[in-house]
């Protein structure tokens, strides 16, 4: 199955970086804690200036994330930058290999579409998200919902392609996960960036 989800060519994870230092950002911790615990298929995008703490508030989310229930309950995180991760185009393969490597029903999942269509990767952006995401996601919706929910994190979209480029991107997630997937929480970091 490794072998066949390789095909995505996924970003590779990128640089660390350090969560808050402990005692601090409590309160945006415990509100985003809190927004992912309700019921909800927003979106929940955390914004502000360049060196205002984002990827380390984000750093937090994840690591609280990955604590949660007996598996935890980071299905994704991404973190962009202008040097490493920065294709808007490789983003939903990339999102497609991490929730694979999350569940492995949604890995044999995923692994299926891949085989069946096998250039998945040249498709719209659209197309990739509903095959290789929403998909897989919706089959196995029921037994996932059971479970808690799953967190998707993007870190630093801004730094995702230019504003012309991410457009297609942007369109894609904008529209979320859908109302069958209401269990999917996706949180965006970036700078308040006009089209983001």
């Amino acid at each position: 199955m490794d072998l066949i989800l390789s095909r995505l060519n996924p970003h590779r994870a990128i640089t660390r970086r350090d969560p808050c230092l402990p005692g601090t950002r409590t309160r945006e911790i415990v509100a985003v804690i809190s927004w992912i615990a309700k019921q909800s298929n927003e979106i929940f995008w955390l914004r502000g200036l360049a060196g205002t703490g984002k990827s380390a508030l984000a750093s937090t989310i994840a690591e609280h994330c990955r604590a949660m229930g007996e598996h935890g309950r980071l299905g994704a995180f991404i973190r962009f930058d202008r040097a490493e991760m920065n294709d808007p185009f490789r983003v939903i393969p990339t999102l497609a290999y991490k929730l694979a490597s999350f569940d492995d029903r949604l890995g044999i999942l995923i692994a299926d579409v891949i085989k069946k269509v096998p250039d998945i990767v040249d498709r719209s952006l659209q197309e990739q998200f509903t095959r290789l995401v929403t998909g897989p996601l919706s089959i196995i919706a029921d037994d996932l919902l059971d479970e808690g929910p799953i967190v998707v994190l993007l870190d630093g979209l801004d730094e995702c392609g230019t504003p012309g480029r991410r457009g297609e991107l942007l369109a894609v997630l904008a529209r979320g996960f859908g109302d069958n997937l209401p269990f999917i929480r996706l949180i965006v970091t970036s700078r308040p960036e006009p089209d983001i």
